[in-house]
């Protein structure tokens, strides 16, 4: 029966971890869910970037027409430039090929009024060749006639002359004014050509400014875009690799539902089977008692002696130390100090880095410790004090593979007791009649008499009958009653004894 309840603690204790298990999938899958909300919203984001770059595109289309209409009325204008000031410098060249003729005639007239005013300074200083005496001089009268028609002829002529010149001069000056005139004009129209020139140039800068501007904030939109894009790209990964790991741990606890339905299977298989042992035992008992008397009395005083063994769930039998030590050993003679790994405050404390990770689940090794410590020292140390050594010092295995078995020489050193390393049922057995602690590294021999697969116990002494008595940080039960030295020893594959 005590086999069949080793199991079925177990198999809770199994179940209760898959409670736990289903606890991080639910974490994992909230996880996966906020990651999908983030990669919802960045979508969002995304969109708007998207509506603000063909915002910006509509924008630059818009902007480039415009600049390219102002364009064209900047190559027109300059082509209105161009032929007005075509204009303007034949006007020049007309005003100077004008000015040019009138300083010609200016000239020419200012030569024949110096010839006029010479003439009249020779008549003036030669009296005597003024007009009358040169009428006077005449030798008759048709002399006298035709020298007068002569002089009148001069006379006329320079008149003449000298008016066409001031005539021509006078529509020169009208000409040149006319002209001035014009271009007079013509400037007034290249200035404001040049003023409309100059506003289009300042158009064009503007909606050049414009188009950068857009430009600018379409590159900040793509810009941000594209890290939106990288931040999706990246969430998806993670969910990715999450999903991953939520389907992995739905496989591993599938597994392990069904392993633990396997073993309820085989729990409640073992217990039929127990049970009809334990029936058919009592069938022949009974048939025994009504054979034998005296066989009646025997399992009674078994059954009596059995039911005081078990009785004392309190604590762990000491009653083997009342043996005096041989040489060789410091004899331990107080009580075992008993601690129960799945119990707290330290059951659920963190002990190895795997999924079930706990002291209740890996740690039997500084449980183990614990126990011999504080009944060898007489102080209280902890299966957390232990667990945290244990850490600390580099003794827990990856994953929840438990303690390796360097934990205890290096406990027992630091806390200043002895340990020394056996594979020798002799050997110990020795040790164990002398006083000492033993802590022991058991498989599943035996049926999974202590473990489904390793496990740390603590041999507290030996009885006078040579069983063995255990404080099992896993078992209660299996610490109150004694084990034969073939159960104990069997499963073994490694032992450290220790004393002072």
């Amino acid at each position: 029966m005590y086999y069949y309840r080793k199991k079925a603690l177990a198999v809770l204790l199994a179940g209760s971890i898959l409670l736990t298990g289903s606890g991080a999938l639910a974490t994992e899958l909230e996880e996966i869910e906020g990651k999908q909300s983030e990669i919802q919203q960045t979508n969002e984001l995304m969109q708007n970037q998207r509506y603000a770059i063909d915002l910006a595109n509509q924008d630059l289309d818009y902007a480039f027409d415009a600049l390219e209409s102002l364009q064209v009325d900047m190559a027109a204008l300059k082509e209105e430039i161009t032929g007005l000031q075509a204009e303007i410098d034949e006007l020049n060249e007309s005003i100077a090929k004008n000015e040019a003729e009138r300083t010609k005639l200016e000239q020419k007239l200012n030569d024949q009024i110096e010839l006029f005013k010479k003439r009249l300074d020779v008549m003036y200083k030669n009296r005597n060749t003024g007009y009358v005496p040169v009428l006077l001089s005449s030798d008759n009268v048709d002399d006298f006639l035709s020298k007068l028609t002569t002089m009148k002829s001069v006379a006329e002529y320079d008149k003449t002359l000298i008016d066409e010149m001031k005539e021509t001069k006078k529509q020169l000056d009208l000409v040149i004014i006319k002209l001035n005139g014009e271009k007079a004009t013509l400037a007034v129209a290249m200035e404001n050509l040049e003023i409309k020139e100059a506003d289009l140039m300042d158009s064009i800068s503007d909606q050049k400014d414009l188009i950068a501007v857009i430009q600018h904030n379409k590159n900040l939109a793509a810009n941000e875009l594209s890290r939106l894009e990288d931040t999706v790209h990246s969430l998806n990964a993670e969910i990715a690799t999450l999903t991953e790991q939520y389907q992995e741990r739905l496989r591993r606890e599938e597994e392990e539902r069904q392993r633990i339905l396997a073993a309820e299977k085989a729990a409640a298989e073992e217990a039929a089977r127990i049970a009809a042992e334990e029936e058919a035992a009592r069938i022949a008992a009974e048939e025994a008692a009504r054979n034998a008397a005296a066989t009646v009395e025997n399992v009674q005083n078994e059954t009596s002696a059995l039911v005081a063994e078990t009785s004392q769930l309190s604590s762990v039998d000491t009653s083997s130390r009342n043996m005096a030590p041989e040489a060789g050993y410091e004899a331990f003679t107080g009580e075992v100090v008993y601690y129960n790994q799945r119990e707290e405050p330290w059951g659920s404390a963190s002990y190895g880095n795997g999924w079930l990770g706990t002291i209740a689940a890996n740690g039997c090794g500084p449980t183990s410790m614990a126990m011999v410590l504080s009944s060898m020292l007489g102080q209280t140390v902890t299966p957390i004090e232990m667990a945290n050594f244990a850490t600390q010092n580099g003794h827990v295995m990856p994953g929840d593979g438990g303690s390796y078995w360097s934990l205890f020489p290096g406990a027992a050193t630091s806390y200043g007791i002895k340990c020394t390393q056996s594979y020798s049922r002799s050997e110990i057995i020795d040790a164990l009649s002398n006083g000492a602690l033993v802590i022991l590294s058991q498989n599943n021999a035996l049926g999974n008499y202590w473990t489904y697969g390793g496990h740390f116990i603590v041999l507290t002494g030996i009885t006078d009958s040579g069983n063995i008595t255990v404080a099992d940080p896993w078992s209660r039960g299996m610490s109150v009653r004694s084990h034969t030295q073939d159960q104990t020893f069997i499963p073994m594959k490694g032992a450290w004894i220790f004393t002072y």
